[in-house]
């Protein structure tokens, strides 16, 4: 991400406000993620997520490919999951040894993200960021930015709370 300032956070400062806030924000149940290897993950819907298996899970196979090769060559791998939503591509990457970084700007989704991890004792591969992704810097309004919407795509208003990060 290009602005240094934006460092995102870990998971094991759990005495942090943020992270207090953003964990009270959360809900919904946990759930095993039938990938291979498989995680534990905090959902507000479980039907919504195995749909995304169901439609995704050719990219996992993939990435899981990605990660080996980089390994291979001496590179530690790095995966940016940007619109995170439930973090399944972050903590799938962690679970395999990549370090992960969840961009997302919903609150519960952050929220749910965090409980995953710990869920996963992967504190140490996942880098959260609560913040939007577009092509340049502003602060952004979310319809739906609290609501928890699972994967629907949320529209970006200018002059909102939400800063953005550019990749």
């Amino acid at each position: 991400c290009k602005r240094p300032e934006l460092q995102g956070f870990l998971v094991t400062d759990a005495n942090s406000r943020q992270v207090q806030h953003f964990k009270h924000s959360s809900r919904g149940m946990f759930m095993t993620f039938p990938s291979s290897p498989p995680f534990q993950l905090k959902v507000t819907d479980r039907g919504s997520l195995m749909a995304h298996w169901d439609r995704e899970k050719e990219l996992y196979v993939l990435m899981r490919a990605s990660i080996a090769k980089q390994e291979r060559s001496g590179v530690s791998p790095v995966v940016i999951d940007a619109g995170a939503n439930h973090g399944t591509y972050s903590l799938y990457a962690a679970k395999l040894g990549a370090t992960a970084l969840a961009i997302e700007p919903q609150k519960v989704m952050v929220g749910n993200i965090m409980f995953s991890i710990e869920a996963n004792k992967l504190e140490q591969k996942v880098r959260i960021y609560n913040n939007a992704v577009l092509d340049t810097f502003t602060g952004v309004h979310l319809r739906d930015e609290h609501v928890g919407n699972d994967g629907g795509v949320a529209k970006a208003f200018p002059g909102g709370n939400i800063q953005t990060l550019t990749l």
